[in-house]
């Protein structure tokens, strides 16, 4: 009998522990996870933080923190780490991913896991995590005389001799020291009474648009024919604009957070333009007749077709 009411009180006991732990071992414990940086560059190495804390007096012998990382809108991993929290503590884990592509990276569905004070229940609470990063793409250095084309235009295909000007007269300035024969005016300079020189434009490449086609699902190696063009794109990109010259881009892509294909005005700066070419999802494209109703209408054109520049 002395034997039952025991096991009735042990019983009674267990019960009333799980249910205080239950009901107590979430309020006081947090959790979060970073990143060191939100925007790296390609190639650096990417530290993600993680900060697990127990404020409450309640010893979690083990608690299971999991959480998904997510690349461009798609889950790319699922982990878990396991903790072991005292009474007022915290624990700081830093992991260092190594070799990630580009793209825009984010923490989502974190789950707590309490195992309870006897590990036999299992207990779980949700948490919020805003955490992410942006891996730009990689960027290679080309020079002008590396992109495939001298003259870049319609009209200098179709109407082009062989000696062809390739400068617009733009209008005349007072003639300078250095100025050459060829470039005096004679006609403003009879008309004003003083030396006058032409003024003249590169027309070569005047306003240039980057129209970028990516592949389709169903090519073989779809995705390393993707990463290529986006890197040639963001190289050519730089290399125009360090030359001075007014460039935009239009994919028959999606970004991963607008749903909208990406569309580059002229003259952005490189690290939005780096950005936007991250969030690229490769696998989310329009079709071509969308791409050519969003061209804003450039002079000339550089379109980079993966099925001709890369099959």
């Amino acid at each position: 009998m002395e034997l039952i009411i025991a096991s009735f009180i042990v019983l009674g006991l267990y019960m009333a522990a799980e249910a205080l732990y239950e009901r107590n071992w979430y309020k006081n414990v947090y959790t979060d996870i970073t990143f060191e940086k939100e925007y790296m560059k390609y190639g650096e190495p990417v530290t993600m933080i993680i900060e697990a804390g127990n404020n409450s007096r309640i010893y979690l012998p083990v608690l299971i923190i999991t959480y998904e990382i997510w690349r461009n809108g798609r889950v790319l991993h699922y982990r878990k780490e396991r903790i072991s929290l005292k009474s007022k503590q915290k624990v700081v884990r830093k992991h260092v991913i190594m070799d990630l592509m580009r793209g825009l990276y984010e923490i989502r569905n974190i789950r707590i896991i309490s195992k309870g004070p006897f590990l036999k229940n299992e207990y779980r609470v949700v948490s919020e995590c805003k955490a992410w990063t942006t891996v730009f793409p990689k960027v290679d250095d080309i020079s002008m005389d590396e992109i495939p084309v001298d003259v870049i235009a319609g009209e200098c295909c179709t109407d082009t001799r062989l000696l062809e000007n390739p400068y617009y007269f733009m209008g005349v300035r007072d003639y300078d020291d250095n100025d050459t024969f060829s470039k005096i005016n004679w006609n403003a300079t009879a008309a004003m009474g003083r030396m006058m020189s032409n003024i003249y434009e590169d027309r070569r490449l005047h306003r240039v648009q980057l129209v970028c086609e990516f592949p389709d699902r169903y090519v073989m190696d779809c995705d390393a024919i993707a990463e290529k063009m986006i890197t040639v794109v963001c190289s050519i990109y730089k290399s125009l604009m360090e030359a001075g010259e007014y460039v935009s881009i239009i994919c028959n892509a999606a970004d991963c957070v607008t749903h909208e294909p990406v569309v580059i005005e002229n003259g952005t700066d490189i690290d939005i333009v780096l950005e936007s070419m991250a969030r690229i999802d490769a696998a989310s494209t329009i079709k071509n007749a969308a791409l050519q109703e969003k061209q804003s209408g450039e002079k000339y054109f550089i379109n980079l077709s993966t099925y001709s520049a890369f099959s």
